[in-house]
């Protein structure tokens, strides 16, 4: 039976489809009269408007699985206590217990046409990330840690270098996953659009296009990408252009938008206005979140991105027409300390790689699927791993060394005590240290490159019309990050 119901309809929507979002609905709208509030007064931009619904869209299953966990998850989000990666004694930041909706309200602080223009969008969109964020290829996201392959330190051990002086090994803490990551950085693009006054559908392809573009990811992130990418297999971009061209719930989420697949592709391959908007978006959701859950002390929260969105006032050819600079300069610059104090300090890159080449040969090995990486979450990998190295001893096929090593997945790092590693300052150096290994040392060892992790630049055009490149100062780089290291397991 046709079931009628009044809601206040923001103007300007694009069509009366995106009113039947809410409920899922197919549905029929007769103007009735305007009603008034309590003290007489119609508060604009709203009319009123009578639906009869013709006809309820049923959720796929999986979608109202995930809805249901959703419904729970929030629940214990709320309470305060974090327990959704087993640490019920870590309270829970702020910053991880908004939905989109929060975060972008969160960022456009108190100005209140901004927020009216805010609240108008998601009363027609919202129900759009939240059907998106229930498909189960985007759920995905909150199993992936947004570390990647760093783990929590649950133990301190140290790597003797050549030279004789041991060096801790360090991991950090993992709170937040791809998806906190996502949400946060479509909520940016939301505020970008609304600041720069793009339309609707513009600002929903954008968000759309945040909350997807990490849904390529494997297990352990871009480490685990590496080793895909050298088994040939599609990087992460390339596998996340295919779900979204594949996945039917994902299909379905779109086109209630009415939104292009082809546009959002675009915004994640940042392409266009959208898709450099989504390339800031995507920096300063990163470079909040894990400074500000590692515990950096002068890291920047929610309100140094109020003044990022602030300062930018057109893409144009590429480059961002910027009221101030020094927003986006401080941006990479704390971009660049994060690579510097968190993501590339030099016990962190021993551990990684390691744990890259251990994976590398558990998939050769035959103990894990490449499948299993690209379509799992790393808890699933981690559940696994006791299993298939039980049984790759039993077939007698484990390396000497694999044993020393299958426990730092988990943040014990007792087995790296055996572990050497040597310094070299030019390659050649560290080609000949590598010539001298026996057979059963260079089977295990692994050549840890210089890294240049300054790369990212950002052109703007500032008020008085010059073009400049923002980047990170030359004197950022550490030494060990400008030497070649070579990391092996001895006889």
């Amino acid at each position: 039976m046709a079931r009628e119901r009044l809601i206040a309809m923001a103007t300007g929507l694009r069509t009366y489809q995106t009113i039947a979002l809410r409920w899922r609905t197919r549905i029929k709208i007769e103007f009735v009269k305007p009603i008034y509030d309590r003290r007489g007064h119609l508060t604009p931009p709203f009319n009123f408007a009578k639906l009869v619904i013709l006809e309820e869209i049923d959720m796929s299953r999986e979608k109202e699985q995930r809805r249901l966990e959703r419904a729970r998850d929030v629940g214990v989000l709320k309470s305060g206590r974090y327990v959704r990666l087993g640490k019920p004694d870590r309270t829970v930041p702020k910053i991880l217990q908004r939905n989109l909706y929060e975060h972008a309200f969160a960022i456009m602080g108190t100005d209140p046409r901004f927020r009216e223009w805010a609240r108008a969008f998601f009363w027609s969109y919202q129900p759009v990330f939240d059907d998106l964020e229930l498909c189960v290829s985007v759920n995905r996201l909150v199993g992936l840690p947004q570390f990647g392959i760093k783990t929590d330190v649950l133990a301190a051990q140290f790597v003797k270098g050549v030279d004789g002086v041991s060096r801790q090994v360090t991991s950090s803490p993992s709170l937040h996953a791809r998806a906190d990551h996502s949400r946060l950085a479509a909520a940016i693009m939301v505020c970008f659009g609304l600041k720069l006054g793009l339309s609707g559908r513009e600002i929903a392809t954008g968000a759309l296009g945040a909350l997807l573009h990490d849904i390529g990811h494997p297990a352990f992130g871009h480490d685990l990408d590496d080793i895909l990418v050298a088994l040939g297999r599609p990087n992460h971009e390339a596998r996340g252009a295919r779900i979204i061209c594949s996945d039917p719930d994902i299909e379905e989420s779109l086109k209630m938008a009415g939104v292009e697949t082809e546009a959002v592709l675009a915004v994640i391959r940042e392409e266009g206005q959208l898709g450099r908007l989504q390339n800031i978006a995507d920096t300063l959701s990163y470079v909040v979140l894990d400074s500000q859950l590692y515990g950096e002390p002068v890291g920047p929260d929610v309100s140094f991105i109020t003044r990022v969105i602030g300062s930018v006032e057109a893409v144009e050819d590429e480059c961002y027409r910027v009221n101030d600079p020094e927003p986006i300069s401080r941006l990479i610059n704390w971009r660049a300390d994060l690579y510097r104090d968190v993501y590339g300090v030099f016990q962190q890159r021993i551990v990684a790689h390691v744990l890259r080449n251990f994976y590398r040969t558990a998939i050769n090995l035959g103990m894990f699927e490449v499948v299993d990486f690209e379509r799992g979450t790393d808890a699933e990998i981690k559940a696994r791993l006791p299993f298939v190295v039980r049984e790759a001893k039993a077939r007698g096929i484990l390396p000497v060394w694999f044993d020393s090593v299958s426990n730092l997945a988990f943040g014990f790092f007792d087995g790296l005590v055996r572990w050497r590693v040597e310094t070299c300052l030019s390659e050649p150096e560290a080609q000949a240290v590598l010539n001298r290994l026996s057979p059963d040392e260079l089977a295990t060892s692994v050549l840890i490159k210089p890294w240049d992790y300054r790369k990212k630049t950002y052109r703007v055009i500032d008020s008085d019309g010059h073009r400049r490149n923002l980047a990170a100062p030359k004197s950022h780089i550490p030494e060990h990050m400008k030497q070649w290291h070579v990391l092996y397991y001895p006889n």
